[in-house]
């Protein structure tokens, strides 16, 4: 809370030279992200190892369900890793919010029936913020309380 303030400020980010940027709604561009990445090393995979389609180095890829939050609607993406550098990346049909270091990604396919493993987030991609883009106006549920706050609108 920002003393003096009439309304309530969030911090959106820390930076490593103990930067602060705030935001006065929950919804500010800096909090989302439309894609994050992991450690391929650090992914457990329920069946041991990641799905043929990504094992292709050509590039190849695969379309998946991901959750970061419990009770979070899946969201769609694409998954692919580079064998180069070792990174699984997703790239979210609509933005995320809050991707945070430490949070564990779970992906689903066949309609979030099936897991096919989870791992640890090692950084979100740029924020819409950072990328100087504006958010669309239709954004992806963050969890519960943001599907109940839509419902009571």
């Amino acid at each position: 809370r920002i003393g003096g303030a009439g309304r309530k400020w969030y911090v959106v980010r820390k930076t490593g030279d103990g930067t602060v940027l705030v935001g006065d709604d929950t919804r500010h561009p800096a909090l989302y992200a439309d894609e994050l990445w992991m450690e391929r090393d650090a992914f457990r995979w329920t069946a041991g190892r990641p799905p043929p389609p990504l094992l292709d180095e050509g590039g190849g890829g695969l379309r998946a369900l991901c959750r970061i939050r419990h009770q979070q609607p899946l969201l769609a993406c694409d998954v692919r890793l580079c064998h180069r550098t070792g990174r699984l990346t997703l790239y979210f049909d609509k933005p995320m919010r809050a991707i945070c270091p430490g949070q564990v990604a779970a992906l689903y396919i066949a309609g979030g029936l099936i897991c096919l493993g989870g791992g640890p987030i090692a950084s979100a991609g740029l924020s819409y913020f950072d990328k100087g883009n504006t958010l669309p106006p239709e954004l992806h549920p963050s969890g519960l309380n943001d599907q109940l706050v839509a419902v009571c609108n």
